[in-house]
């Protein structure tokens, strides 16, 4: 697959009548594509995806990155992103205060709320 730049293709105009010279569609050449230049990206992992990132508020959807020590914007993303190499089931999760981790705590380690799986306090993502 080719990362194309579209903004530099020049569509062509196909025209339906002679006399009123109306336009039907535009259309782009398949050599004009072919020969487009390539963008540079790379795939990126946004911080609400990311195994270094924490949600921190439900309210504000903020998250805490382990890796900066800094709370970011879910649709945020560094150099240092990951997809976590585990499902998102074996994730703890706090229904207070929305913090998630893999350990099994008897307490949050965000806000200390008990953790005793019952449902009240704590979810099981």
């Amino acid at each position: 697959m080719r990362l194309i730049d579209a903004d530099t293709l020049k569509p062509s105009y196909v025209v339906t009548s002679t006399t009123t010279n109306s336009l039907c569609h535009l259309y782009v050449n398949i050599e004009d594509i072919n020969s487009a230049p390539t963008v540079d990206a790379v795939p990126v992992v946004r911080c609400r995806d990311c195994k270094h990132g924490s949600l921190q508020s439900n309210e504000t959807k903020r998250y805490h990155c382990l890796e900066h020590n800094a709370m970011m914007e879910p649709h945020y993303y560094c150099i240092l992103g990951e997809k976590p190499q585990y499902k998102q089931a074996n994730y703890l999760h706090c229904s207070k205060c929305g913090y998630r981790w893999m350990r099994n705590y008897n307490f949050c380690p965000n806000c200390g709320a008990k953790m005793d799986g019952k449902g009240n306090d704590n979810e099981i993502d």
